[in-house]
């Protein structure tokens, strides 16, 4: 869905504490490094989409610094 930007619930990998990620796509499978807002963190995310059309799948991993 172009311009539409989803919030998902989630865990730093790095501190564990809880935040908001709002997924930086219009739709499509996305893969790129966001910072923890917490502890500052760089954070790979990838983002894929179903094809039903359903919300994004979201999986984050430690980076490397």
């Amino acid at each position: 869905m172009p311009g539409f930007t989803p919030e998902v619930r989630t865990a730093c990998p790095h501190c564990g504490e809880p935040f908001t990620l709002r997924v930086d796509t219009d739709g499509a499978d996305a893969a790129y490094v966001e910072d923890c807002p917490v502890c500052c963190a760089p954070i790979e995310v990838a983002v894929r989409w179903p094809l039903d059309g359903g919300g994004p799948a979201v999986e984050l991993r430690q980076a490397d610094a």
